[in-house]
């Protein structure tokens, strides 16, 4: 974006500026398993992971955002996630 230079999709996947790139008739499926395991994580983790880009890109949050891990390690979904792991089974978030 800074260059002006264009790029195809396979050159902005292979540089990390995209997750992945599918043909037309995949895309559905692959948004769909993606979504999937964003639903799956943590609620709270979710909220960081967007709270913590938009402060990196100048957003309202970014004098928040250096708080925010200390938050959610003491929340009831960082502990439901590690006793999950521990005892080998899937989590339940409940965004807490």
């Amino acid at each position: 974006m800074l260059t002006g230079e264009v790029i195809d999709a396979k050159e902005a996947e292979r540089w990390g500026l995209v997750n992945k790139v599918v043909p037309p008739d995949h895309l559905e499926l692959v948004v769909n398993e993606m979504a999937k395991k964003i639903i799956s994580a943590s609620p709270l983790g979710v909220w960081l992971t967007k709270a913590t880009y938009n402060g990196l890109v100048g957003g309202r949050e970014t004098a928040v955002v250096t708080t925010q891990p200390l938050m959610v390690f003491s929340s009831e979904d960082f502990k439901e996630g590690v006793d999950a792991a521990f005892h080998k089974r899937q989590p339940r978030f409940k965004g807490k």
